[in-house]
């Protein structure tokens, strides 16, 4: 029987078991939308939280995945080994007895940060763990432990929600840098939780479990587990990682110089680093996380870009797929000159480039009545494209490298309109995989590692056989047209100030890189 590496993937839209063959193809996958799972509510002091994930119907989601996918391999595959990959930084707060206290613990809509978070330093929280206090899942721990005192009090341990499904398969709790650097708790330079800012917390340091390396066993799948789900008998669960560093990691980008643009409902433009000094960069949401690969950081900026083009899709055509690629089509068609002065504001979630704004609001600015459904997605996918650019120029100023190749994965690499307007607007070749999940393939590469399929990273990286295509630019985006992409910020009275400041700055030096650009 074939050798098969099974990856969980925990996402933001969907929960994936994926089984590929050493050589990095797929051969089965079953996953399971995340959205049905968001149900579940909580009142913590004053507040109501809704629409959060429930984290007993997640885990009986895995369960029913893993056992169909063994049904589907067991007359021809040998499972070796299994990795757990996911959003990186949620939490699962459990009891004695392993129960969750609440449902995931993320980003809440807390309504101001606890006492304590407020004292701490903003500049030294943001140079120890790569995050500010404001977009890390410990401010709501913090916001928890003290308007919540009595329920939190019922927990005893703190799992990234990877390292949770982990426990539950194994037994064993522990978490990897790639996710414990998530949570906003994580000392980069000492590669260990940050003490001193957990006990000025107020948090006790048994609450987080132990750090093991991506790619290490922690343990066999239990024997109860593996008879109720139809596995094997002591098969290897290694550490997995944050998704979108075991994405880079399959793909090989590993090294300074590298770009990764991930398309999904959350766009991530990402860089690997060597591991040194952070720099505090004020007004940039700029987050710094431990890479999967030994001995590399990752900067990454991220924004929501698919659950935008989602929104506009289901707005105009729902759930009809042929008419939606006939749309895109003729959207991509369309010159600068049939969008008039349309131009979309990207900011239907709220802005998290060049730094997060809870105030932002989306809006077409200069619609009229001679603009048709191609115009609408065309200027949704522009505004999409000229806020990723600008983000990745913000990325290579900071990391002094530019951009000479970007790799592009994630579920918008089957959307054409959007991978050629994105070459349009950066004006470079994109590089893009053939690779169903890159994400879970680089899980699945985990999972290898540690049940010795190879000996290491590397060769597990050089295993694998894939190909690539490229989108070359076609179009050149003139100087003009860029310029009106500024309007969005004058539309919303209370939009950050500061954030519209800085995203005029960037947009500014952009220009002025276009006009030379256009004068040679």
């Amino acid at each position: 029987m074939d050798d098969l590496l099974v990856a969980v993937d925990i996402g933001s839209t969907s929960i994936k078991v994926i089984g590929f063959r050493p050589d990095g193809r797929m051969v089965e996958t079953v996953r399971a939308l995340t959205g049905t799972l968001r149900v579940a509510t909580v009142t913590a002091g004053r507040q109501r939280f809704d629409g959060l994930l429930d984290i007993r119907q997640l885990w009986t989601v895995v369960q029913q995945n893993l056992a169909h996918l063994a049904t589907m391999v067991r007359s021809r595959y040998r499972i070796r080994g299994i990795a757990v990959t996911g959003m990186g930084g949620p939490l699962v707060l459990i009891d004695p007895r392993g129960d969750p206290v609440y449902p995931l613990l993320s980003g809440w809509p807390i309504p101001s940060l606890s006492s304590r978070m407020e004292q701490l330093d903003e500049t030294e929280f943001y140079l120890t763990t790569g995050y500010h206090r404001h977009n890390s899942i410990i401010a709501t721990v913090s916001w928890l432990y003290e308007n919540d005192s009595a329920t939190f009090a019922r927990g005893t341990k703190l799992l990234p929600v990877e390292s949770y499904i982990t426990y539950c398969l194994t037994g064993t709790m522990v978490a990897d840098p790639s996710t414990a650097g998530a949570t906003g708790a994580w000392d980069h330079a000492g590669r260990q939780w940050s003490w001193p800012l957990i006990s000025r917390l107020n948090l006790t340091s048994d609450l987080f479990p132990p750090i093991a390396e991506s790619g290490t066993v922690v343990g066999a799948v239990r024997t109860g587990v593996a008879e109720a789900l139809g596995l094997p008998p002591d098969v290897p669960v290694a550490v997995g990682g944050h998704d979108y560093l075991c994405a880079s990691l399959a793909l090989d980008i590993t090294q300074e110089g590298q770009f990764l643009d991930m398309l999904g409902t959350y766009e991530i433009i990402s860089a690997p680093q060597t591991i040194k000094t952070l720099t505090n960069h004020d007004f940039f949401d700029l987050i710094v996380d431990s890479h999967v690969y030994p001995g590399m950081l990752s900067y990454m900026f991220q924004m929501v870009a698919g659950g935008q083009l989602e929104w506009i899709r289901h707005l105009l055509v729902r759930n009809d797929d042929e008419q939606w690629q006939d749309l895109n089509r003729l959207a991509l068609g369309l010159d600068e000159r049939d969008m008039k002065n349309l131009v979309f504001a990207p900011f239907l979630f709220g802005r998290l480039f060049p730094e997060r704004c809870i105030y932002s609001e989306g809006a077409f600015l200069g619609l009229s009545h001679t603009h048709q459904a191609p115009h609408v997605i065309r200027a949704v996918v522009d505004a999409l494209n000229y806020l990723s650019l600008e983000a990745l120029m913000t990325l290579a100023s900071f990391v002094g490298v530019q951009p000479q190749r970007v790799v592009v994965t994630g579920g918008g690499i089957r959307n054409p309109l959007w991978l050629q307007r994105k070459a349009d607007f950066f004006q470079i070749p994109l590089s893009v995989p053939e690779v169903a999940d890159a994400t879970a393939l680089g899980a699945a590469l985990l999972a290898g590692v540690g049940a010795g399929v190879y000996r290491g990273v590397d060769e597990g990286i050089r295993a694998f056989s894939y190909r690539s295509f490229t989108v070359e630019p076609k179009d050149n985006p003139s100087v003009d047209y860029l310029s009106r992409f500024f309007r969005w910020d004058d539309h919303h009275p209370d939009a950050c100030q500061d954030t519209m400041a800085v995203s005029l700055q960037i947009g500014r030096q952009l220009l002025n890189t276009m006009n030379r650009r256009h004068s040679t």
